[in-house]
């Protein structure tokens, strides 16, 4: 049996007995953050279905967003009430079924970018819940929730391990065959969201370009200046100029 609710499918079963409700008022947080900062024309108007496992000796160890027709399936592994987690796995997962690219199987030298934004979708949707959760929360236990989205934040934002002293430009420049060759770089994918946080909360109108990297096609011969004048190049002049401070930001 299936709940539909808000562009998002929910499989009844493996939510350990937790009322769907509560499921759904969580993950639709998320598709809301993302509706408010992302055009309708540009927005992947696919539902998409959300299954959760929590069996030990299933072989997936992250959660996971699947292209399927004729809605996305993103499956995550969460235990009980733990909303943050929900959070933690559903924004990332939901950030790649918007973007909805091919990368993987065609060429995937660009796909560390569209891990960092969904690294990044990470941070800016809790941190914009745990501000909505604070004003008003329908279920129990309000402030524990809200005090370990807020310590997730923090210790995302303030690790030592994310901070660079040289322009980020600089940092990406010198990792940048690494990045290449592997698209789960994880803690590099992390430094790189975290030094564009900021960014991204000056000028939340960068998430509507996010859509687009699904339309670049890329060549063997592309470097990343390359990549980000294609994806420019698919932009309205209304969001080019957010687009070119995350651009020199990212390119030397």
């Amino acid at each position: 049996m299936q709940i539909e609710s808000n562009k998002i499918i929910l499989k009844e079963e493996g939510w350990n007995n937790i009322p769907s409700e509560k499921i759904l008022y969580v993950l639709t947080s998320v598709v809301f953050f993302f509706e408010h900062h992302i055009k309708q024309e540009n927005f992947n108007q696919k539902l998409v279905l959300v299954q959760n496992n929590t069996d030990e000796s299933d072989p997936y160890i992250h959660s996971k967003m699947f292209k399927a027709t004729p809605e996305n399936w993103i499956y995550i592994k969460v235990k009980g009430e733990n909303w943050i987690e929900y959070l933690h796995q559903f924004s990332h997962e939901y950030c790649h079924h918007l973007i909805e690219s091919s990368f993987e199987n065609t060429n995937d030298k660009f796909g560390w970018i569209e891990e960092v934004f969904c690294e990044l979708a990470r941070l800016h949707v809790i941190q914009n819940i745990s501000e909505n959760w604070s004003k008003s929360f329908p279920f129990n236990n309000k402030n524990k929730h809200i005090q370990s989205l807020n310590t997730y934040l923090e210790k995302s934002l303030n690790a030592s391990s994310f901070k660079i002293i040289s322009p980020l430009n600089e940092w990406i420049t010198k990792n940048i065959d690494s990045l290449i060759s592997e698209r789960y770089h994880r803690e590099k994918n992390k430094l790189i969201a975290v030094n564009l946080f900021r960014l991204f909360l000056e000028h939340p109108s960068l998430w509507n370009t996010i859509p687009f990297i699904k339309h670049i096609e890329i060549s063997e011969e592309m470097d990343l200046k390359g990549f980000f004048y294609a994806w420019d190049k698919l932009l309205s002049e209304k969001d080019r100029p957010a687009f070119i401070l995350l651009k020199n930001k990212m390119v030397k």
